[in-house]
């Protein structure tokens, strides 16, 4: 709950002018006023006359008359009080100290704001009686001395009086009586099986009476009587009223005020008891009899038993008996309300309608603002304000239409709207609580020290029977009583009010930016209700599903990990997707416990809060590592309380530019490291003790917490949502954006997106939907053949997955079997899910409709704040896992749970067992590892964890890992090679193990041992490396030799410069390696292969496109030395010199093949003579304009002669007299250098043109390049053309990923188009959408699909069949809503999909290309264009990359459609579920 509330009201209130001046107050007078605590403080209210009333006064006091008239009210100045009140008015100011000589005096304000002058001074009357100290007592039993611990009446008090010294005692005893029986100690005998009351006059009594006395009291306040419940164990009725009768005629005797307190009732709370009606039946009757007493005796009483009830709906005790935190605050209201000590405790402030803030009561408003949205201003309360007195300060706006915002320090307090500030509402939050919090504390804290010098520990030691050994130290008495003294000093300044900083603004209504489509904001979102939901979701046959957690305690759920106990640690967050101005983020952590084991929790603890989106948690001994904005934290428990008491940021600058893309995913590995993931919006830069880390755009981080060493594990995928690692060490990541199913990671794997990465690697399953989470499933309790499957989330299609995974060579092969979970219910979002202690399957639900990011207003008000789940999947017909006891168990116990067949024994084994000693538990683990049986079917691995607890203890092992190296498992050995990387500096002559491990028989070892020797790093290691190419290679391993090779060229080709023989001297490794640096360096040697003829024929084109990539002039001719004799090596050459701005000195050498007989010879040779200048090709190039019946050899040929600047050979080529086709290529390319110049050319050719085909190169000049749409559309103003030839050019226009409304309009009018719309009415949608189910028929949708007309193909994938520029279909009925995907076809750039948005590269010669970003190499920008062709721009040519707003899929797709067949298709879209049936099916 939030503890600051602030409560106070604004009423808008319309001044009215009025001409009369204000009457100077006349008959001023002051009178003494008491209180019921009987307490002498010298207060007075003040009193004056205003014959012709008032509407505002101020009061100034001051000690000296002189002050007064210079205006100066030293001890209270009342501020402008817009009130009508002139009788009894509280003087709230400085306490006046006996026989003071106080004056005061008055000024008022009439109906019109006319001010009167301020009255004469008169004189206050102060008391000249002694000085008396206002102490007061609280002396009872439990009731009384478990009020130190919450402090609130004492609060109210103090706060009531705020300039006033009142000093509280709590003289409360546990379990105490009348008698004072429970404070005898070792003195008055007892009865130890039941409870005897102490004798009337024994020891506990007359040490009561003796605290009383010491204690000084003026006032003292009982709470006797609870003991009267029990009339076995506790007081009869009639020992009750004879010993309270007693012990007050002796309180009373000490001169004090009495204040008599009746027990409260008992509640049904906790277990039952059977006579709670008999137990509430004599305590009445104690209430009763005090009550009666108090009467006669004139002392005020406080009826608890009557005015303390429980209301239904929550408990007011913690076990039926002692009051809890809310009973207390009851208490403390009711005690208050008694005392006549709540009144005037509020604050009333109206606004007029100029927006002047008025204080009618209990405040001083000062320094007004007004802004453009409200008002700003200074307030002081006359009392603190707190939220447990019954008076609360009321809200209001009487005349308003707005809603409004109230801010305090520039924290949001509250905002509603017009009607709710109408009626008046109470506001929680802000610093004006705070300021009473804080004085709370310090009450508490003063009762603690307090408490110890009333019952001082060892008190056999220091005062009674032992005082010989300790008794010396009952100095120490006097320390406590300092120390509550300095807290008392604090108290006294806490107490006084201070001023903050209000504002008052304006709220105009939400609006959304746009109209958010029906799959991103439903019209419908269904309320919360788990029944309903539950029924809603469908499981396999023989399981079931039941809710283990649910809101108020989850709020947005994000990640769940386990602890060593067994407890579910899940971190949350109501703050995303963005914070709101002026509202601090209090994101959660939250201990989820299954005390009872039924499936459910039922235990609760917030371990954290005043988070900003933490993304994920772990749970480590002594605390959490948490992952939060672009902070990794180290939480502390230091005490063992469950709850954080010490941050410590670990490490800083983590980005935070998508906030849903941010750090998270925090998963161990076997072996002791700690992973987590970033997403691609994100760019960090960590400064770490072993040197700063970058990483832009996604990647898998893993940290070390011994060393705190990070490093980077992976780079890619587009949002990795999820982590796991299989039973042999090996990783997995989901791609929450990217889709592709599972993603085989290990270090320096690369995936779509990863920047800067020359190559990358596609995920098992392309085609698949986006996943969230990932849980490799283990263990017992789920059938065996779903042992090693990969579960994770398909969020956006509400559903839970799993994964079947193989061995597939160095790699897996994955594929999707079935649907855990799917729900009809939009609000299940899948985010985490985690196997349980149990072995039963945990998903968390973020349970939110809204799941968009950008695509959805950051506050729109639908989007989910406040609910959350976690589901539980279990298989009804296998037994459950009985919980391992992990926390505390025995070294040996935790051993034996390494053999366990569930991931979750075995990774918390080792976790308790790293807090152990390493001398114990290593000393153990060697007969642990001696008693393995050999014909054990699981001994390697159980020889894998102990090697990986090794590890995890950071203790190497060469022997144990000499063993497992040798392993008859290769998976273990595969692992074993990964921890070798680890304790390399502590292992004997390691790059013999890496030598051996690169000879493997089996895959996966070679790519663990390629891979970590490249992330060693020397020459050593990338000789032995590329000894993996003595062996086949799959795409994984070939991946990472290559890599190695690019990655260590630092390490090798000085080496080879320098005369070094690298790679044994094998030629094919070493060629292999040139090929793959990318580097000019390895030209040199490229060249010598090449001419000593050490390069196989069918490496031949690579190797010459590399060395005139990279090379210089000399090597650059020896390569066009041997297209003379091989003309078709012109092909890479001419690949390789597009990225390479050397010229060879035989550049005249091409010109002959500009006649070759092979059409893709003389194309590159044109091509050649445009890239490296040869002028004399003029004549050769305008024939082969001319001749040539290929249309991209004719193309390139143009383009050669443009480039050469031959302008008037390209203007001859576009003559009228010329064939349409050669003019066409002529005049496109003159176009992009002479554009007036072919201005008649240009109209000529459309004109005369019959299809877009014919044409479309030179509408594309045009399009792709920089003011080419103008430049078009005022050649064709007043042009005419062939309607069909206007319609495909708007249609490529629509796809060219960017908008030309003016041309569009041009074209519209040269062909001569009838504007057609290309959306549908809501009516014509709605009544489209209600025949899909009915009357759509998808086998007729799937041939429309397939039309070439409709184009659908080109873009789109349904399996492995289609174009890759959009998003693959194979499962889009699975996650969109039929209304989603017909907006798609019809608004395509109303919601384009992350990750295929259209981008812009305009180059450096302002040409333009469009399409879908793949990622940027170190070498290249990659772009798939509409074609499907991937087409590398060099970085060097690139001058701006932006993004589009406009989807490369043209709106009008359908126009050519009936509504019967665009039924069809949507229900052949809605039909495609992700199942492997149904995509063979369709393809």
């Amino acid at each position: 709950m939030n503890r600051g509330i602030f409560f106070f009201s604004l009423a808008w209130i319309i001044s009215t002018s009025s001409a009369a001046a204000a009457e100077t107050p006349s008959d001023l007078k002051s009178t003494p006023t008491a209180n019921r605590l009987g307490l002498s403080l010298n207060e007075h209210s003040l009193s004056w006359k205003s014959d012709k009333g008032q509407a505002a006064y101020r009061i100034l006091v001051a000690n000296d008359k002189q002050k007064l008239r210079a205006g100066i009210g030293n001890l209270w100045d009342s501020g402008r009080r817009h009130s009508s009140e002139s009788s009894n008015v509280p003087c709230l100011g400085k306490s006046f100290h006996d026989s003071e000589t106080v004056w005061w005096k008055v000024q008022v304000w009439d109906e019109g704001g006319t001010a009167s002058a301020f009255s004469e001074p008169a004189l206050i009357q102060v008391s000249n009686e002694q000085q008396v100290r206002n102490r007061i007592i609280l002396l009872g039993d439990s009731l009384i001395s478990r009020m130190e611990k919450f402090g609130y009446f004492e609060t109210a008090a103090t706060m009531n009086w705020p300039h006033h010294d009142i000093a509280f005692r709590n003289l409360g005893w546990p379990g105490d009586d009348v008698f004072g029986t429970a404070r005898a100690e070792f003195k008055d005998g007892r009865n130890t099986r039941s409870w005897v009351p102490g004798p009337a006059n024994g020891t506990g009594y007359q040490i009561l009476l003796q605290q009383v006395k010491d204690s000084k009291p003026r006032t003292i306040i009982v709470g006797y009587g609870s003991d009267v419940a029990f009339p076995d164990s506790g007081l009869s009725l009639d020992k009750f009223k004879t010993g309270y009768a007693r012990l007050m005629k002796d309180l009373k005797g000490t001169g004090s005020s009495l204040i008599l307190l009746t027990p409260p009732s008992q509640e049904a709370t906790g277990s039952p008891v059977p006579d709670l009606a008999e137990r509430n039946k004599r305590l009445a009757e104690a209430a009763d009899f005090i009550i009666e007493f108090g009467q006669k005796n004139g002392h005020l009483v406080i009826d608890l038993f009557r005015k303390i009830t429980t209301p239904e709906s929550e408990a007011f005790t913690e076990n039926g008996i002692h009051l809890n935190d809310k009973g207390y605050r009851r208490l403390a209201a009711v005690m208050a309300e008694s005392l006549e000590i709540s009144e005037r405790t509020g604050s009333l402030l109206t606004v007029e309608s100029d927006g002047t803030v008025l204080a009618r009561e209990g405040a001083i408003v000062e320094d007004q603002v007004k802004t453009e949205r409200g008002v700003r201003f200074d307030m002081r309360p006359d009392k603190l304000i707190c939220d447990f007195l019954p008076h609360a300060h009321k809200v209001l706006i009487e005349k308003t239409s707005k809603s409004h915002r109230l801010r305090a320090d520039g924290e949001e307090i509250f905002t509603g709207n017009a009607d709710i500030w109408r009626t008046g509402i109470s506001i929680s939050g802000g610093p004006a609580l705070r300021d009473t919090d804080k004085l709370r504390s310090a009450i508490i804290s003063k009762n603690l020290q307090h408490r110890r010098r009333l019952r001082p520990l060892n008190k056999t030691y220091i005062f009674l029977f032992r005082s010989y050994e300790m008794g010396h130290l009952r100095y120490e008495m006097a320390d406590f009583d300092r120390l509550v003294a300095a807290q008392e000093e604090t108290i006294a300044r806490l107490r006084v009010p201070q001023t903050h900083r209000y504002s008052i603004e304006r709220v105009d209504p939400w609006k959304p930016v746009h109209n958010d489509p029906e799959h991103e904001v439903p019209k419908h979102i269904p309320e919360p209700d788990v029944k309903a939901e539950l029924a809603s979701m469908t499981v396999p046959e023989g399981f079931e599903l039941n809710l283990f957690a649910t809101d108020p305690v989850l709020t947005n759920p994000i990640n769940l990990n386990w602890d060593t106990r067994g407890r579910a640690w899940v971190s949350m967050s109501s703050t995303y997707p963005h914070i709101k101005p002026g509202k601090e983020p209090n994101d959660r952590i939250v201990i989820l416990e299954d005390t009872d084991q039924d499936g459910t929790a039922d235990k609760s603890t917030v371990f954290a809060d005043g988070l900003l989106v933490p993304h994920s948690v772990m749970p480590v001994k002594g605390g959490a590592y948490v992952c939060s904005a672009t902070e990794f934290l180290f939480l502390s428990d230091t005490d063992g309380d469950d709850r954080a008491d010490h941050r410590r940021v670990v490490f800083s600058g983590f980005g935070n530019a998508d906030v849903h893309h941010m750090i998270h995913a925090l998963r161990w590995a076997p072996w002791g490291e700690l992973y987590f993931n970033q997403s691609i919006y994100i760019n960090s830069f960590i400064e770490t003790r072993w040197g700063k880390r970058r990483l832009n755009g996604s990647g898998v981080w893993r940290f070390r917490p011994e060393t705190e060493r990070l490093e980077i594990f992976a780079r890619g995928a587009v949002n990795p949502w999820g982590h796991a690692i299989d039973r042999w060490g090996q990783s997995f990541i989901t791609d929450g954006a990217g889709g592709q199913g599972p993603h085989y990671t290990f270090p320096g794997a690369a995936f779509r997106s990863a920047v800067g990465a020359p190559k990358t690697l596609p995920g098992l399953v392309p085609g698949k939907p986006n996943g969230t989470g990932c849980e490799v499933l283990s263990g017992r309790h789920f059938p065996e053949e779903w042992s090693g499957s990969i579960v994770e989330n398909d969020f956006r299609a509400n559903r839970t997955v799993r994964y079947k995974i193989t061995e597939n060579g160095s790699g897996f092969a994955a594929e999707e079997v079935e649907t855990l979970i799917r729900s009809s219910r939009q609000t299940y979002r899948p985010v985490d899910l985690k196997v349980g202690p149990d072995g039963a399957l945990y998903i968390v639900d973020w349970y939110n409709a809204i799941i968009d990011h950008g695509e959805v207003d950051f506050h729109h008000p639908l989007r989910d704040k406040a609910h959350g789940r976690i589901w539980r999947l279990r298989a009804k017909d296998r037994p459950l896992i009985k919980r391992p006891k992990i926390s505390g168990a025995s070294i040996e116990v935790l051993l034996d749970h390494l053999k366990a067949p569930e991931d979750y024994t075995r990774t918390q084994a080792k976790r308790e067992l790293a807090t152990r000693s390493q001398n114990e538990v290593l000393s153990k683990l060697k007969p642990w590892l001696a008693s393995l049986p050999v014909d054990d079917p699981n001994r390697e691995h159980h020889l894998l964890e102990a090697l990986w607890l090794h590890g995890t203890m950071n203790a190497p092992n060469e022997e144990l890992l000499r063993k497992v190296l040798k392993s008859t498992e290769a998976r273990a050995r595969a692992n074993a090679v990964r921890i070798l990387f680890h304790w390399r500096a502590h292992i004997k002559n390691p790059y013999e193990l890496f030598r051996a491990a690169i000879d493997d028989e089996h895959p996966r070892v070679r790519l663990e041992a390629v891979n970590v020797l490249r992330e060693t790093g020397s020459l050593e290691s990338a000789n032995i490396a590329l000894g993996a190419l003595r062996q086949s290679r799959d795409k994984w391993l070939e991946y990472a030799v290559w890599l190695t090779a690019r990655e260590l060229r630092n390490d090798w080709l000085p080496a080879l410069e320098s005369g070094e023989t690298v790679f044994g001297g094998d030629t094919d490794q070493l060629r292999y390696a040139l090929e793959a640096t990318g580097d000019s360096r390895a030209t040199e040697t490229l060249v010598t292969l090449l001419q000593n003829g050490n390069i196989k024929a069918a490496n031949l084109p690579n190797v010459i496109k590399t060395v005139t990539g990279l090379g210089g002039t000399e090597e650059i001719d020896m390569v066009l030395s041997l297209a003379a004799k091989k003309p078709a090596l012109l092909i890479p050459i001419v690949a390789g010199a597009r990225n390479n701005k050397a010229i060879p000195k035989g550049i005249k050498n091409i010109l002959p093949f500009l006649d070759h007989q092979n059409s893709e010879v003389r194309r590159a040779a044109a091509e050649l003579t445009g890239i490296w200048g040869i002028t004399d090709a003029g004549e050769s190039l305008e024939k082969l304009v001319r001749n040539t019946e290929n249309i991209q050899e004719r193309l390139t040929a143009a383009r050669a002669l443009g480039r050469l600047k031959h302008f008037d050979r390209l203007a001859n080529l576009a003559d009228s007299n010329q064939s349409q086709p050669i003019r066409i290529a002529a005049t496109a390319i003159w176009a992009e250098n002479q554009p007036e110049k072919a201005r008649e050319s240009v109209i000529e050719i459309f004109e005369k043109a019959s299809t877009i085909q014919e044409i479309e190169p030179l509408f594309l000049s045009f399009m792709n390049r920089q003011s080419g749409d103008k430049q078009l559309k005022e050649a064709l103003q007043n042009a005419t053309i062939k309607e069909s030839i206007a319609i495909e050019g708007i249609h490529l226009i629509r796809s060219s990923g960017r908008e030309f409304p003016e041309l569009v309009t041009v074209l519209t009018r040269a062909g001569n188009l009838k504007p057609v719309p290309l959306d549908l009415s809501q009516e014509d949608r709605k009544e489209l959408l209600s025949k899909v189910a009915i009357s759509g028929d998808p086998e007729r949708g799937k041939e429309i699909y397939n039309r070439k007309s409709t184009a659908c193909t080109v873009c789109h994938q349904i399996g492995t069949i289609g174009g890759l520029v959009g998003p693959e279909l194979s499962s889009i009925g699975a996650y969109a809503q039929p209304a989603a995907i017909l907006d798609s076809i019809l608004s395509p750039s109303r919601d384009i999909k992350q990750g295929y948005e259209t981008v812009l590269v305009t180059k450096q010669d302002n040409t333009i290309v469009a399409g879908i970003f793949q990622r940027r190499s170190d070498t290249a920008t990659l772009i798939r264009e509409t074609t499907n062709k991937i087409v590398p721009i060099p970085n060097s040519e690139v001058k701006n990359i932006e993004k589009s707003p406009v989807s490369l899929m043209p709106p009008g797709l359908t126009l050519s459609l009936r509504s019967d067949e665009l039924v069809d298709l949507l229900s052949f879209l809605v039909s495609l579920d992700g199942t492997t049936e149904k995509t063979e099916r369709n393809n």
